[in-house]
């Protein structure tokens, strides 16, 4: 019942909003004289490693704009990484929708955007009512039913990774080596790595943190994994002796240890 009247007052919303979308466009010149750009980027950790390659690509054809990111997930370590223009966006929440509050906030220091990427992980109706607040000039997305009356392109896509949207664009993809940054970023951090991570909240990982209290040695305890995550943590990840995690972090957690740092 409760998400039925959420997704009820989320379509009334985006209803009254409207829709800046404009029925044709000129795709020769879109990229032309372009200032603002901002990038809705998805959740997935993975994106992490071509995110270099992307933000290179992206300003070496649009000739260095101001790219403005959003991050629903992981946007601490976004932020301790690479340091850019990082903004964190949350999923809108029935009634009041205060999580647009930030934008709102955000559209009156930028006034326009002219080109808009929504690469998110959020629902139909949360990036329609996410666009219908932005009102970019020019907005591309992959393909949803029921976005077309708000995207001015959609590409149809099983890869639905960052840079093969620049790749359907005929962006040239400008390679950046993710590595040999990151080792650099981390190398700079001067601290005592704790012996034990434990992240998560599942009953293992809660019983394994009594245990390890209860013998009295050191750890570090990383409670929500994608909103805790920076670069200190992801220091201890990388370099800790045990760690325990839940275990729907697998890829995660495999993911970051392949890096050798």
């Amino acid at each position: 019942m409760i998400k039925i009247l959420e997704d009820y007052f989320l379509r009334k919303r985006v209803e009254s909003l409207g829709t800046e979308w404009k029925s044709q466009i000129n795709t020769s010149s879109i990229f032309k004289n372009v200032k603002n750009v901002v990038v809705l980027l998805n959740d997935d950790l993975k994106e992490f490693e071509d995110f270099l390659t992307f933000d290179k690509s992206l300003k070496d054809r649009l000739d260095n704009p101001n790219i403005f990111y959003f991050c629903s997930s992981y946007f601490t370590l976004y932020k301790d990484l690479f340091k850019g223009n990082f903004e964190e966006i949350k999923k809108p929440k029935p009634l009041k929708f205060s999580e647009l509050d930030h934008i709102f906030d955000f559209l009156k220091k930028v006034k326009k955007i002219d080109l808009y990427f929504d690469l998110s992980s959020f629902e139909k109706f949360d990036r329609k009512l996410l666009i219908r607040t932005f009102k970019p000039s020019v907005s591309i997305t992959f393909f949803e039913e029921k976005l077309e009356e708000d995207f001015n392109i959609l590409f149809k896509s099983d890869d639905r990774r960052i840079l093969n949207i620049l790749k359907l664009l005929n962006f040239e993809i400008l390679s950046e080596d993710f590595s040999p940054f990151l080792k650099d970023r981390i190398k700079q951090l001067n601290i005592t790595v704790y012996p034990i991570v434990l992240i998560g909240t599942s009953s293992k990982i809660l019983n394994e943190k009594k245990r390890i209290e209860k013998e009295g040695r050191k750890f570090l305890y990383i409670k929500n994994f994608k909103d805790d995550l920076n670069i200190v943590n992801l220091y201890h990840i990388l370099h800790t002796k045990e760690i325990f995690f839940d275990d729907k972090l697998l890829t995660e957690i495999n993911f970051l240890k392949k890096f050798k740092v």
